[in-house]
């Protein structure tokens, strides 16, 4: 699926983006068990693609069968689609019925590579999971950039509530940004690195969550304008404390590495070599930095 620069965005979307970003800026990100009509729309042209075009179009078709067979012996409710886009397109499917098709398609794909690879039709196992994670990784585009609380994980689908990284970190941090008018400028930058990931800029998402880290800093009171004089500053002010001299150390590692992946991987020098990966652990680690760096005042005795 092609993705668009923020400056390409089509007008509705680029509203859309404008006003949640306004509303997220005052409430925070809240995640929702929906699959919206534009959800559903994205999906399904993910799908033709990239599942109708795999294998010369041979692929599609006997997925959907596989898919439909596992629906109707282990769904709890009966199929109104016998497609992956009919079920996507048609607006009396559930959204229970969504996400069981959405469920049953790496399952489905799991059987028919092993059928392939005894059958002698594919190179190696796995080569199927492997031809579609293209499929995989956009469906987690779209529905994070929707805020949907469904991923794919491991070749399975997940609520992201199941992925211990959202529960222990991503919930926390949302909830310390909005909550506190001082994280402001954090919490957009966070907000546009996570669009920015989504979206397929990955280059900005680096960019934009060393801007996160800083905007934590300085509204914590360290001075400086890059990541190595803040965090002095903050040793210095004193909510880092020395008795925390081993993880200091650590977080002070990351922001070494936080502030070379930007120069090395983000946008702000020109242009970008950033891949998904690459802007995933960056976000990664600036959520868990920001999240330390968050709960440290209220550690000390």
């Amino acid at each position: 699926m092609v993705q668009l620069d923020p400056g390409d965005w089509l007008p509705s979307h680029a509203d859309y983006v404008r006003i949640r970003t306004e509303y997220e800026n005052e409430r925070g990100i809240r995640w929702t068990e929906e699959f919206s009509e534009v959800v559903r729309r994205k999906l399904a042209a993910l799908s033709e693609d990239v599942i109708e075009e795999a294998h010369g179009g041979y692929l599609s078709g006997e997925l959907d069968e596989k898919v439909l067979a596992l629906i109707r012996r282990h769904s709890r409710i009966p199929p109104r689609a016998d497609t992956l886009a009919e079920a996507l397109t048609n607006p009396y499917v559930t959204v229970a019925e969504i996400a069981d098709w959405l469920a049953a398609i790496p399952i489905a794909l799991a059987a028919i590579d092993r059928k392939w690879s005894a059958q002698g039709m594919v190179d190696s196992a796995g080569e199927l999971l492997s031809d579609l994670e293209p499929y995989f990784t956009g469906a987690n585009d779209v529905l994070l950039e929707e805020r949907v609380g469904w991923l794919y994980l491991h070749d399975r689908f997940r609520r992201r509530e199941s992925q211990p990284l959202h529960v222990d970190v991503v919930q926390p941090l949302e909830a310390l940004l909005s909550a506190d008018p001082r994280f402001d400028a954090a919490e957009r930058a966070y907000g546009e690195a996570t669009n920015n990931l989504a979206q397929g800029n990955y280059g900005s998402a680096v960019s934009l969550t060393y801007s996160a880290v800083q905007e934590a800093l300085q509204s914590l009171g360290a001075k400086g304008n890059d990541l190595s004089a803040l965090f002095a500053s903050a040793k210095d002010s004193g909510f880092l404390s020395n008795a925390d001299s081993q993880l200091l150390q650590a977080i002070k590692n990351l922001l070494s590495w936080l502030t070379a992946n930007r120069s090395a991987r983000g946008n702000a020098h020109g242009a970008s070599s950033a891949t998904r990966a690459d802007a995933q652990l960056a976000l990664n680690t600036a959520a868990s930095l920001m999240l330390r760096l968050m709960q440290f005042p209220s550690t000390e005795t």
